[in-house]
């Protein structure tokens, strides 16, 4: 009998560079996300260094948006100046090159199973 795969969990945080970034799930949409824009999956905060999460019956749905703020945590952290469409593509990218290589991320940031 194979052996079962252990389920993540949640992440609470996500470290950028030295800022400590919380990660705030919602079953509805929020006031601190509907206030930036209508219909919004997410939003990063970042003077109070938070990442806002409307959590989803769909669980692909909800971790494309945590890398999507998390995206968006990196650019300002980097300063690059990315365009949400430029994070909107490499978030997407980031996940389908995740899913179709499987080992590829264990091996990049040397995970164990």
């Amino acid at each position: 009998m194979a052996a079962r795969k252990k389920r993540v969990s949640k992440p609470k945080s996500v470290k950028v560079g030295v800022q400590d970034i919380d990660i705030v799930y919602s079953g509805e949409y929020s006031d601190a996300i509907v206030t930036y824009e209508p219909m919004v999956q997410g939003k990063l905060v970042p003077e109070l260094k938070v990442i806002h999460v409307y959590e989803h019956n769909n669980e692909d749905m909800t971790k494309n948006t945590i890398l999507h703020e998390t995206m968006h945590a990196i650019d300002q952290f980097m300063n690059t100046g990315l365009s949400e469409e430029q994070i909107l593509q490499l978030t997407n990218g980031l996940i389908l090159v995740g899913r179709n290589n499987k080992d590829f991320f264990k091996y990049i940031f040397c995970m164990e199973e």
